[in-house]
């Protein structure tokens, strides 16, 4: 299932998707003005905070600049799960500022066996009236979820400092993932199937040993076990300061190949 409310944009043709949607994602059903930007894919319910992002190097800003607005009828995730019967295992959202609001309109669809959720998050408030990185932290938690994976966005530079000059600038994008905690995971029954895609999830974005938990929790999965970490088996044995082995692994980047999270 797929949301993409600007017209301009052409989803019907995606392989991947066998159900289109042409609404804005919200917390209620209504009319709301929806801001299209000189790029499309930076265009959100929110619009950008000019007076704010412009003291930054303007290929952070510039293509931001609203170009027109539309007015656009909103829905409620959990209204479209349900009138499609949806059973959904996975959600991404990356909706340039409004993803706090689209969670909001998804606690049904979160509290009834979602298992993944990948979010990119602001931690600068470069949309007006957006929330931020740790309000979507603060709905998550609430929700029964605990973070498994991040991943710095982009870096934003002052116009102050020239660009031909060393330096980081500002962390501006958090792109967070996140797992239903094994108590909320188990609390209700499950089907074989579920159980596995959630495995396989975890173990897909790297965390074998959360994919391990849950299987040793239902039993009967020992050969899908033995597949697994047959297949994440290293060369590197444990030793007294695995810790040192980590970080010279992070440094050659040999860790798991798993999907980027942007």
């Amino acid at each position: 299932m797929c949301f993409e409310p600007n017209e301009e944009t052409n989803i019907s043709n995606s392989k991947a998707t066998k159900i289109n949607i042409t609404n804005v994602l919200w917390n209620d059903e209504t009319q709301i003005k929806f801001h299209i930007a000189k790029e499309k894919s930076q265009s959100s319910v929110h619009p950008p905070n000019i007076d704010l992002i412009k003291k930054f190097s303007d290929e952070n800003w510039v293509s931001r600049q609203t170009q027109k607005t539309v007015d656009l009828q909103t829905v409620k995730l959990d209204s479209v799960i349900n009138k499609n019967s949806f059973n959904a295992d996975f959600l991404k959202i990356d909706t340039q500022g409004s993803e706090y609001e689209i969670l909001e309109g998804s606690k049904e669809t979160l509290a009834g066996g979602l298992f993944g959720v990948l979010l990119e998050t602001w931690s600068y408030p470069f949309h007006k009236d957006q929330k931020l990185s740790y309000d979507v932290m603060k709905i998550m938690d609430e929700n029964g979820y605990f973070l498994a994976d991040l991943n710095k966005g982009g870096y934003y530079r002052r116009k102050n400092v020239s660009n031909n000059t060393l330096f980081l600038g500002q962390i501006g994008q958090l792109d967070l993932l996140y797992f239903e905690t094994i108590e909320k995971f188990t609390s209700n029954q499950k089907s074989n199937e579920e159980i596995i895609k959630a495995a396989c999830l975890a173990d897909l974005y790297g965390m074998t040993d959360y994919s391990i938990e849950i299987l040793n929790y239902y039993k009967n999965y020992s050969v899908l076990i033995e597949k697994i970490l047959n297949k994440r088996k290293t060369i590197t044995r444990n030793v007294s300061h695995q810790w040192r082995i980590e970080k010279i692994k992070n440094l050659l980047n040999f860790q798991p190949r798993i999907p980027p999270l942007h």
